[in-house]
């Protein structure tokens, strides 16, 4: 990992140990409580007893930064990465590609695109807006939504 250091001159692995005593969560209890197991927490926090680089999945640090309740997108910055094209395991596989997201996304409704970014503003804002769409809408779309297509 290519961690960098903050604009207060600490480096990635000292920072992020920090926020983790401060949270008041040894490596064990933060390895329990999140979805980041302790020996990664071990390699995060001292990556010079691993041998190579090491390497760290998005998904591992925006763990990292909502179990220890920090910005994401410091979290990877000062990682020295992208959070934009980090790559994010999900069951081995990483999630689409905005060229496939948009693939999938043109397969879809009017309604069920809306239905998208909805779910996605509800998770970037942490706001669940209430349903308005109608189910037959949104699992087949509505014959007006297909011929607007």
């Amino acid at each position: 990992m290519d961690g960098g250091e903050g604009d207060d001159g600490v480096p990635f692995n000292e920072w992020i140990k920090a926020a983790r005593v401060a949270a008041r969560f040894s490596q064990v209890a933060a390895g329990a409580t999140s979805e980041v197991s302790r020996s990664t927490w071990q390699k995060l926090e001292h990556p010079d007893s691993v041998k190579g680089n090491v390497h760290v999945k998005g998904s591992t640090l925006r763990a990292v930064a909502e179990l220890l309740g920090l910005d994401a997108a410091e979290v990877f910055r000062r990682a020295g990465k992208d959070e934009t094209t980090a790559e994010v395991g999900v069951a081995g596989r990483p999630l689409a590609s905005v060229t496939e997201l948009r693939d999938k996304l043109a397969d879809l409704s009017p309604v069920q695109r809306q239905a998208v970014v909805n779910l996605i503003d509800a998770f970037r804002t942490g706001v669940t807006a209430p349903a308005t769409i109608d189910g037959d809408e949104l699992f087949h779309g509505s014959p007006d939504d297909r011929r607007n297509d």
